[in-house]
């Protein structure tokens, strides 16, 4: 770990989201925070850093259509937070917190079941101002 307290990546497709969670965050100053905004950025992101760098993780389940990176032996749909959260069951990438913020309560419930499969637990909480209350970590 560095010499930041916490490690926290944040993946959404909607840039509004992301402003907020930006202004939600702007007091962590002693926190590494990285914004992803699609499977192929985030998979980029989990590839430079080490499988147990993150302290919080959140998620989103729809990530739009501008990512046209097709998931390995799937090429008929985009991928989707479902594919973020095997994507790190698979390769090992570990947070003490994970949080689904996801509105597609669906999407966010495979979620949840993918992690579930393997022990992790994984917290569902629709995007909105409370998600802050989310970034303290025991």
């Amino acid at each position: 770990m560095s010499t930041f307290d916490r490690h926290i990546l944040f993946l959404d497709d909607d840039e509004n989201r992301h402003e907020i969670f930006k202004e939600d965050t702007a007091h962590l100053t002693n926190d590494f925070i990285v914004e992803a905004f699609s499977y192929s950025h985030v998979v980029e992101i989990f590839n430079r850093f080490t499988p147990d760098t993150w302290d919080i993780v959140f998620l989103d389940h729809d990530l739009g259509v501008e990512d046209q990176m097709c998931i390995p032996d799937v090429t008929n749909r985009f991928p989707t937070g479902s594919d973020v959260a095997r994507y790190m069951v698979e390769n090992g990438i570990k947070a003490k917190k994970i949080i689904i913020h996801s509105y597609n309560s669906v999407g966010a419930a495979n979620m949840i079941n993918i992690f579930k499969e393997i022990g992790v637990t994984a917290i569902y909480h629709p995007f909105d101002a409370g998600l802050k209350d989310y970034l303290h970590v025991e």
